[in-house]
């Protein structure tokens, strides 16, 4: 009967997870696949977050500066001078900037001119209370319950107004930056309605809190990073000329070359007929299609226009006169300058 029972070591030799033979002589415990995993994780060397782990310092002097000119908006606001606090500039994914979040809130998709993208203004119900509040000559003593509830036509028309004061006010922080204008697209209840970016996507987050006596509230200004790389040399320095991107004469020479030599189609097209389905299907063989020759025809290069040519032949082959060079307009982004 004995031997249907487990001697000591292999109990000990359960309970560790090794074999009780291992155990005896002394062996190393060895790592499993399941012990790994708590320690190792994927790393792609692409990700976009290694491109923003440098400090903003561009971002949080336009903070300090739009907290200041901030509380003069709102005192003409609302007639009282709160107090308004920036939180340190963070570089996040946006799944984690909104799983954060306080619901329910007012989103308020902007678009930040000239730049391409969306930027996302959130108010915490917090601040739409405080604001109302303070609006009706409240002090802030009450504090309402927010779950459950939208906001109403009143509420709305007010986050209207303040949201207008504060892009007056970011306006003019941003214009010893970069001109910007910021015009409001949307102001949606529901964050799946106005997502400015993918959960992945890295997002440039700063929180604004503001208080007034002993209530206070926050709201959120969230600028994907892939609207603010245009500038990303304007946003990662600090504005003196040793931070200033400097032009690499030599790369340019050599990449002028390196076009220059590229292969490219030339493609004019005499002429264009245009004929119905119809039409088409009751030609036969012998049947003459007449077209009037232009005087002058455009060379393109991939679909863009280069010269303007007169047809002709040369030699006994057809040929093409360039009468004028056509010269496309020179478009820059925004912050980029031509050389």
């Amino acid at each position: 009967m004995t031997d249907e029972f487990l001697s000591q070591d292999e109990v000990d030799g359960l309970l560790t997870g090794v074999d009780p033979v291992d155990r005896a002589e002394g062996a190393p415990l060895s790592s499993t696949a399941s012990d790994l995993s708590g320690v190792t994780r994927p790393f792609n060397l692409l990700s976009q977050e290694l491109i923003v782990q440098r400090r903003m310092p561009a971002i949080e002097t336009l903070n300090k500066r739009f907290c200041r000119l901030l509380r003069v908006g709102m005192f003409n606001f609302m007639g009282r001078v709160p107090d308004i606090v920036a939180s340190p500039v963070r570089a996040i994914k946006y799944a984690d900037f909104t799983a954060a979040l306080p619901l329910p809130a007012s989103f308020n998709v902007v678009r930040p001119n000239p730049l391409r993208g969306y930027a996302l203004f959130v108010f915490e119900p917090a601040l739409v209370y405080l604001i109302v509040d303070n609006l009706f000559g409240g002090d802030g003593r009450f504090q309402p319950r927010t779950e459950g509830r939208e906001s109403t036509p009143t509420e709305q028309g007010i986050l209207r107004r303040l949201l207008n004061a504060i892009l007056q006010q970011y306006e003019k922080a941003w214009s010893e930056l970069h001109a910007l204008s910021f015009e409001l697209v949307r102001a949606e209840p529901n964050l799946a309605l106005a997502n400015v970016a993918s959960a992945t996507d890295v997002v440039v987050t700063t929180t604004f809190t503001i208080s007034c006596g002993t209530a206070s509230g926050a709201f959120h200004i969230c600028i994907p990073y892939t609207t603010l790389e245009p500038i990303r040399h304007v946003i990662h320095g600090t504005g003196d000329m040793s931070e200033r991107p400097v032009q690499d004469r030599r790369w340019l020479r050599t990449l002028s070359r390196q076009v220059q030599a590229a292969e490219v189609d030339l493609v004019a097209n005499l002429v264009t007929l245009p004929l119905t389905v119809k039409e088409l299907l009751s030609m036969s063989v012998g049947d003459i299609l007449s077209v009037d020759i232009p005087e002058m025809v455009t060379a393109e290069v991939d679909g863009v226009p280069v010269f303007d040519c007169r047809f002709g032949t040369l030699n006994g082959q057809y040929a093409l006169r360039i009468a004028t060079v056509l010269t496309p307009e020179q478009d820059t982004f925004p912050g980029e300058q031509l050389a």
